[in-house]
């Protein structure tokens, strides 16, 4: 067997079993070893789904804490964290503020 038999027996595996590719790069297990000769294809696809079943949710999380220009959604995260108050009292904290003291020159 001439290495490049080698080359196009990994490569053909690896396109057969693209699952076995990713699983032996995260965990960096090397090709035919005992461990990965050990594996079983489906424990290895378990593996897998789990990560990109995390990860979407990950990204949903990520997605909520981006923020995006011009769009105010950096105010509204947290909601809870706001002073709900009438139209009224807001009315009456603006009319306690002294625009003299805030805006220098009026």
């Amino acid at each position: 067997m001439s290495i490049e038999d080698i080359r196009i027996f990994i490569a053909t595996w690896n396109n057969l079993y693209p699952v076995d590719y990713v699983f032996r790069k995260k965990y960096k297990i090397p090709f035919n070893s005992t461990e990965h000769r050990s594996m079983s294809l489906l424990d290895m696809r378990i593996d897998l789904e789990e990560d990109l079943m995390y990860g979407e949710l990950d990204d949903k999380k990520e997605e909520k804490k981006r923020y995006v220009p011009a769009t105010g959604n950096f105010l509204k995260k947290n909601k809870k964290s706001y002073v709900k108050m009438t139209e009224e009292e807001a009315d009456e904290l603006f009319d306690l503020i002294k625009i003299g003291e805030v805006i220098p020159n009026k």
